[in-house]
């Protein structure tokens, strides 16, 4: 049997006793049951059981549905409770992945061109404050916005590439014709 103390709070772990004991105790997991004493600070064994026992990655269909059902039932905001109920899934992850992906309330639609001025507008001001900027639309999230100033950005590279490959060849051709020698060093036809 573990004894752990954390807090100077004793809890026996196959009984669930609590007991407050008004002392300083050390934060380390007490003897093994062999004689040896662990010298592992508790916090730290505690993150790597929870490493053990909780799922990370990306969520099934049959979780995000267990999650739907959950939070109909008892509500976005007993996340302790629904997280104990999605093992391995902490409460945490059970409600970033409500607010993030599967409220109903979130606008899922394409960004409109004005959304697209308005973030554009929006980064100049706040920078990457994402929560800040999602305030400014309507049902937006943090992720949302960003994921999409992130794709927006690639989309202003690529035309911005595309133009100057546009402009090259235009370069080329100039050089092939004459028009502006010495400018194409890729070009070593005459």
């Amino acid at each position: 049997m573990y004894l752990f103390m954390y807090k100077c709070n004793i809890v026996l772990e196959e009984t669930h006793v609590f007991q407050n004991t008004p002392c300083d105790v050390s934060l380390q997991r007490p003897f093994n049951g062999f004689g040896e004493n662990n010298a592992l600070p508790l916090r730290k064994m505690h993150q790597e059981e929870k490493k053990k026992k909780h799922r990370g990655g990306h969520w099934t269909l049959s979780e995000d549905l267990k999650l739907k059902e959950l939070v109909a039932v008892f509500g976005p905001q007993n996340w302790k409770f629904i997280g104990e109920k999605m093992e391995p899934r902490t409460s945490l992850s059970c409600r970033q992945r409500w607010f993030n992906q599967l409220d109903p309330k979130i606008n899922k639609r394409n960004f409109t061109d004005e959304e697209e001025e308005k973030l554009l507008r929006a980064h100049i001001l706040y920078g990457n404050k994402w929560s800040k900027i999602a305030k400014l639309f309507n049902r937006r999230t943090d992720h949302a916005v960003k994921n999409h100033w992130h794709s927006l950005m690639n989309r202003i590279i690529r035309k911005q590439s595309a133009s100057d490959i546009r402009s090259f060849d235009n370069i080329q051709n100039y050089q092939t014709s004459n028009f502006l020698p010495g400018l194409c060093l890729l070009n070593t036809k005459q």
